[in-house]
Parts: C-alpha cells; structure tokens; sequence
C-alpha cells in the first residue's frame, strides 16, 4: 500500500515487467501468460494507492512492478 499526499483526484504510472508461465491481473488489469514489458497510465480518487496483485492461474515466473505520480 502506497500513500499519497494528494487530496484530490489524480493519475499515476504503473511500469510491468517480467514474464509468468499463466494469466494474472494487476489492479484489475488482466495480463497473460508470457512476457510482459508494458506501462498504464491509471486515473486515481483515493489517498491510499494500493497495487494489487491476482495469481489467477500464473503458479511460476517473476514480475517488477514500478509506479510513479
């Protein structure tokens, strides 16, 4: 979990890098098996960041996740 000090809405970077052997999601974003080298531009209306990762049917593989403001 990340906090921001922004009080209103804003957006933020997420960078994803690396590769898994199955489909997960990140942030609701659905990613499959395979490599992935991709950023999203993400719209934001809370204070708290959270970056949440779902295995769905990954079971092995590596991934960096990157963000900034």
């Amino acid at each position: 979990m990340v906090i921001s000090e922004k009080k209103d809405p804003f957006n933020y970077r997420l960078w994803l890098k690396g590769e898994a052997d199955g489909s997960y999601k990140v942030n609701r974003i659905d990613l499959p098996k395979g490599k992935v080298d991709t950023s999203f531009l993400v719209d934001w209306y809370a204070d708290t960041l959270v970056i949440k990762y779902e295995p769905g049917t990954a079971k092995k593989g590596r991934l960096t996740i990157r963000y900034s403001f």
